[in-house]
């Protein structure tokens, strides 16, 4: 079973990030950590923004990937899921 959202082509994926910068402006991806181990990637970040309403999120998260050849062929994407903070 699969949860959240799968999306596939390039621009399914630009209009992700666009929706994200939507809600939430200030939206940033930070204290990056990243490593390869052979056809495997990993990279571990802190996401933070503020929705429109001005409540803020602060969550850690990463990404996991599969590449061949150089290219990505699968992406997870998975969150810490957090309270948001009051403004």
């Amino acid at each position: 079973m699969f949860y959240g959202t799968r999306l596939i082509g390039v621009q399914a994926i630009a209009n992700a990030f666009v929706d994200v910068w939507t809600a939430m402006p200030d939206a940033i991806w930070s204290h990056h950590s990243h490593f390869v181990c052979g056809d495997r990637a990993v990279s571990e970040w802190t996401f933070s923004g503020t929705n429109t309403r001005g409540e803020r999120i602060e969550a850690q998260g990463c990404d996991l990937f599969r590449h061949e050849a150089g290219v990505i062929v699968h992406k997870q994407a998975f969150r810490k899921q957090r309270p948001l903070i009051a403004p």
